[in-house]
């Protein structure tokens, strides 16, 4: 094993973020988030674009766009944490109903994405499989 040749930071300013709570709690459907994150990473590695994966909102000004494909369920810390990426000038690229459903796969009162004007619904189905 050589551990040297695994230690440094990447040059990519792009983030992939995998959502633990929407895997956990919807990801089990055919077309759950786990087939929408895996095609999402596709599609980048296929367009040339380097990324990291992610399992917590960023903090820092590492990157500059954060990619969040399907993420249905954000707890309050990450639903906080994307509104503050955003106000630090990051770029985030939502694909399907992010932030519609808790960590646990209740309906949120107020989706991440409202915030924003835009609407996302799931249907019961997709909800938890």
């Amino acid at each position: 094993m050589h551990p040297e040749l695994f230690v440094g930071d990447t040059d990519t300013g792009t983030a992939v973020f995998f959502s633990r709570w929407t895997r956990d709690y919807c990801g089990i459907t055919k077309d759950g988030h786990s087939r929408e994150y895996d095609q999402t990473c596709l599609d980048l590695l296929e367009s040339n674009i380097t990324f990291d994966v992610v399992v917590r909102i960023p903090e820092e000004k590492k990157y500059k766009t954060l990619v969040i494909a399907s993420a249905q369920c954000l707890d309050d810390s990450e639903y906080a944490a994307l509104n503050r990426f955003i106000e630090n000038g990051g770029c985030v690229i939502a694909c399907g109903a992010v932030g519609t459903l808790d960590k646990r796969a209740n309906r949120r009162n107020t989706p991440w994405l409202s915030q924003y004007g835009i609407s996302a619904s799931v249907n019961a189905t997709q909800e938890m499989a």
